[in-house]
């Protein structure tokens, strides 16, 4: 019998953890972000309980729903997942690397929009909190080349 067939507690936790990891991989590593998002909605509809209030589970879903809506193009509906992710992790106070995570993605979604004041802000609290929790990071690079494009946009004559 399939553990994502079964029904115990455990069960439900490795069914999230399962969908979430092959969303992971359509979306980062195959660059495939509708697939990416089904399996992402997939582990948000395997939540129950204690686990739809807020939890670290519960904003990494919405972070990854956000990030999956922005890269088909999704911009409106991806905001409101990065609002709702946002939301859960400051109502947990979260901050290091999780946190910043979401403040970055949130940025790269704003930059999308052309909401260039606020996408720096998000960004710049992203890079800074990466610099203190994980200064290895490979979104700490993708931060900060973001934040100097928009820097050389915004000082152009």
């Amino acid at each position: 019998r399939s553990p994502l067939s079964s029904s115990s507690a455990a069960s439900d936790v490795y069914k999230r953890q399962t969908y979430n990891n092959i969303a992971t991989i359509y979306g980062r590593d195959l660059k495939k972000p509708k697939q990416a998002l089904e399996y992402s909605m997939m582990a948000l509809n395997s939540l129950k309980g204690e686990d739809l209030k807020d939890s670290i589970a519960l904003a990494v879903i919405y972070h990854n729903i956000a990030a999956n809506n922005r890269d088909i193009g999704e911009y409106k509906t991806s905001i409101e997942w990065h609002k709702k992710s946002l939301k859960t992790t400051e109502n947990l106070n979260i901050q290091g690397y999780i946190r910043a995570v979401q403040l970055g993605g949130y940025g790269e979604t704003l930059v999308k929009v052309e909401d260039n004041a606020n996408a720096l802000n998000y960004l710049n609290q992203a890079i800074a909190m990466l610099k203190m929790s994980a200064p290895t990071n490979q979104y700490l690079a993708r931060f900060e080349k973001l934040v100097n494009k928009l820097s050389s946009i915004d000082s152009s004559p």
